[in-house]
């Protein structure tokens, strides 16, 4: 068995996320969910960008089981029921039983269409984001394109 070099640990490097991909991938998250909070709110469109997301994708498999949304999202169930809440409480969503009493289907109400064909022109004129992140080693332009991930520019 290889055994591993161990280094000790360095409070400075540990504190250096500007080279790690995990912590930069979630601060561009952020970025671009405050960019789409925004436009939604400038336009009085009730609605977050994490939730057009779910409403979308609620839309597109429509009814849906919990259990495949959450599969269909890469989300915990948890996770997935408390973002689903603030949508269902608006009357965006509504959830029922299966046949199963057990299974809870996820549908989209005429509410929520019409939360969706309002924020749809919006979305879709700045889902081309620019972004300008700035680091201790310099400044790093991109896209964000969600058909083709993010590249650099």
């Amino acid at each position: 068995m290889m055994k591993l070099k161990s280094e000790p640990f360095d409070m400075k490097k540990a504190g250096e996320n500007s080279s790690c991909t995990c912590f930069n991938l979630r601060k561009i998250s952020r970025v671009v969910t405050q960019i789409f909070d925004d436009l939604f709110r400038k336009e009085g469109i009730d609605l977050k960008g994490t939730q057009y997301s779910l409403l979308v994708n609620v839309f597109a498999h429509e009814p849906i089981p919990i259990t495949k949304l959450s599969q269909v999202l890469v989300m915990d169930r948890t996770s997935l029921a408390r973002n689903l809440k603030p949508l269902i409480q608006k009357g965006y969503l509504k959830v029922s039983s299966g046949k199963d009493k057990r299974r809870k289907i996820v549908e989209i109400t005429s509410g929520g269409r019409k939360v969706l064909s309002n924020a749809y022109p919006h979305w879709n004129r700045d889902k081309l984001i620019s972004f300008d992140l700035k680091s201790d080693n310099g400044s790093y332009g991109g896209l964000i394109d969600p058909d083709i991930g993010v590249s650099a520019m």
